[in-house]
């Protein structure tokens, strides 16, 4: 019996079956929106015209409003942006309703590590890592992080550097990832 037990975990483990510490992993939240659940923030205030965007600081400047959803992304509410995140807002795509994917750009290279520690924080070590050594055209010299989280309900995937200034962290939910795996295999076919 033990023998069959452990040849089932083994089978789980290779096979990416789920076991059942990952089936009872809780779902994938950021910033109080939930991958594969439907987005209920309230709207942003309609009258938007009071914004000012600081784009060297990131900072929204001359209002103040609580955490809101916009055309654009989720707002942070006043005050609440992390300092690594770069701007104010952050990307949510939805699909009938339901949240699929998360976009939020990085201060980059200045906060990197900060980033990495914290997803990690919350998601534990990632699935993989990777550094690579890149250099400029000037010839700076600095590391890409390069970090997966596979996770029950999808993806997460963070690159530290995607230009001199910038990171992105995009979750992904299985939905998601599905739909885009069966566009790039239909690309492949004509």
């Amino acid at each position: 019996m033990r023998a069959i037990l452990i040849g089932s975990a083994l089978v789980a483990l290779c096979f990416g079956i789920p076991t059942a510490s990952s089936a009872a992993e809780v779902p994938t939240e950021v910033f109080g929106v939930t991958l594969g659940a439907p987005l209920s923030l309230p709207a942003c205030p309609a009258d938007t015209s009071g914004i000012s965007l600081n784009f060297r600081t990131g900072e929204i400047t001359s209002v103040s409003f609580p955490e809101c959803r916009a055309t654009e992304g989720v707002y942070f509410a006043s005050g609440q942006k992390p300092r690594w995140v770069r701007y104010p807002f952050f990307d949510v795509d939805t699909t009938s309703g339901v949240v699929d994917e998360v976009t939020i750009l990085t201060r980059g290279p200045e906060a990197q590590d900060l980033v990495l520690l914290e997803i990690t924080e919350k998601f534990g070590p990632p699935t993989t890592k990777s550094i690579e050594h890149e250099q400029n055209g000037f010839g700076a010299k600095f590391d890409v992080i390069n970090a997966v989280w596979k996770r029950a309900d999808g993806v997460i995937d963070f690159i530290s550097i995607v230009d001199p200034e910038t990171g992105v962290i995009t979750i992904k939910s299985k939905a998601f990832l599905a739909r885009e795996q069966q566009e790039i295999n239909a690309g492949a076919h004509l």
